[in-house]
């Protein structure tokens, strides 16, 4: 039981996510020679007149706090982590914030297509979104390296800031572009979704007194579980999720309906510098109901309890108690969810005709839970029609990140990349890398262009001489 649930809390925080930008590497921004950039920013228009988009990928996970090789160690020659038993983990628990904020996100672009339509521009797109957040403070982490001390005289454990969101939808949009001026481009995306599943869990109070001896846990919270299907309830009245049955359950079995925008633009300013700005993601889901609705009022004392997870106890008997002082009732109230917002200001100033760009980008995300903000400085090389390279730097809440990289090729109509804002350059002890984040995104798509006209110099003949020449 320790080892299973060890390797459960280290897999959860490494497949977490990036405090960064999501569902888009922010390395994608500047690659203008990509038809799905349009995401980061509606305000950019294909260069492409037609383009078809058959997949595209993107995965993201990381944390606030520490990076891999905190968590991770070379001993002997073995990887250990610092749940294991004897391992040394005071050293992970002091790059631990107050409140760590792990997220996770994966997007599918299922299908999508563009066309022009003189100044402007046709979009639509289908994809297949997860995202998950956990929000853990650092007793939490204490109490499970450390247990509490049998010869304290008191000990307090503040877990009141954990949480957990979970979110998963189908995602329609419908996008509109257009070249108001040949300096300025201005679009929008309106997005369909259907919600899959949602589960969230929030505590208003939740703590832990005392020594080993003798603990007294007390809390408040409340949880919502919506699923894409039936779970039923245990003799006892609690959700039964050892046995749900597959069919009842199924991705097109929708719990939830919403809405959601993007919008965008951007301006000349000069023949070699643009500026652009956007909000995207911004909505709401409105589930119908919650499967099961709980709430959690405890007020409980453990006897010879360490709570240690490399410790001599096993979880079991707090498991047991703790399922006491939690209330499940089926069928909850409607409620709504919110999307994570991003808030985007970028420029790119760019020489020798466009074959090289400087840009910067400023990316504020809104989140239930937190706000973040990266700057990411990057060089965008575009030296020959069928390449497009990119390589950036981030700085993701004043602190520094790894370096970035994009590639984009272009063969004929056949247009693949790939692209991550995570490159990890510095590695620990048994090749561990250095990094809070990461991320990567890769598509391909069919793109065409209409052959483009030739532009002939007007003839101007001999005009007669003036009378008297």
């Amino acid at each position: 039981m320790k080892i299973y649930i060890a390797s459960c809390i280290a897999i959860t925080i490494l497949l977490s996510n990036a405090m960064v930008s999501m569902a888009q590497t922010n390395t994608l921004y500047f690659m203008n020679k990509i038809p799905g950039r349009t995401a980061e920013n509606p305000g950019f228009i294909p260069c492409q007149d037609f383009y078809i988009s058959l997949a595209s990928v993107y995965a993201g996970m990381g944390n606030n706090s520490f990076a891999m090789n905190d968590l991770l160690k070379s001993v002997n020659g073995s990887t250990v982590s610092a749940f294991d038993k004897g391992a040394e983990y005071q050293s992970f628990l002091r790059t631990l914030k107050p409140s760590t904020e792990i997220k996770s996100e994966a997007t599918l672009n299922i299908f999508g297509f563009g066309f022009r339509k003189n100044k402007n521009y046709f979009s639509f797109g289908l994809a297949e979104r997860v995202v998950s957040s956990a929000s853990v403070p650092k007793d939490m982490f204490r109490l499970l390296l450390e247990g509490v001390d049998q010869n304290s005289t008191s000990q307090h454990f503040d877990l009141s800031s954990l949480a957990i969101d979970a979110t998963a939808y189908v995602e329609t949009s419908f996008g509109y572009a257009r070249q108001v001026t040949p300096r300025l481009s201005v679009g929008g995306k309106l997005k369909l979704l259907f919600g899959q599943l949602n589960s969230k869990m929030s505590f208003s109070q939740l703590s832990l007194n005392g020594t080993e001896a003798q603990t007294t846990m007390t809390g408040a919270g409340t949880l919502r579980l919506s699923v894409p299907g039936k779970i039923y309830a245990d003799k006892e009245g609690y959700p039964d999720f050892a046995n749900m049955h597959g069919d009842d359950f199924g991705p097109t079995k929708f719990k939830g309906t919403g809405l959601g925008m993007d919008a965008g633009a951007a301006y000349k300013l000069t023949k070699d510098l643009t500026i652009s700005a956007a909000i995207t993601d911004l909505g709401f889901i409105h589930w119908q109901k919650s499967d099961w609705e709980g709430s959690v009022k405890a007020n409980t004392t453990f006897n010879n309890m360490s709570f240690a997870v490399n410790g001599d106890n096993e979880f079991g008997a707090v498991l047991d108690t703790l399922k006491q002082s939690l209330h499940f009732k089926p069928n909850g109230k409607a409620y709504n969810s919110s999307l994570t917002a991003h808030v985007k200001f970028g420029a790119e100033y760019s020489i020798l005709k466009d074959k090289i760009g400087f840009g910067l980008l400023y990316d504020s995300r809104f989140a239930s839970s937190a706000t973040s903000g990266t700057i990411t400085a990057s060089a965008n090389l575009r030296p020959l029609s069928w390449i497009n390279l990119s390589v950036g730097y981030s700085l993701i809440n004043n602190e520094g990140s790894n370096i970035g990289a994009g590639l984009n090729i272009i063969a004929g109509p056949f247009n693949w990349y790939v692209i991550t804002d995570y490159l990890p350059l510095s590695y620990a002890e048994g090749g561990i890398p250095k990094i809070k984040q990461c991320n990567v995104q890769t598509g391909l798509s069919f793109a065409f262009s209409s052959p483009k006209k030739k532009v002939y110099k007007q003839r101007v003949e001999q005009a007669p001489p003036p009378p008297g020449n």
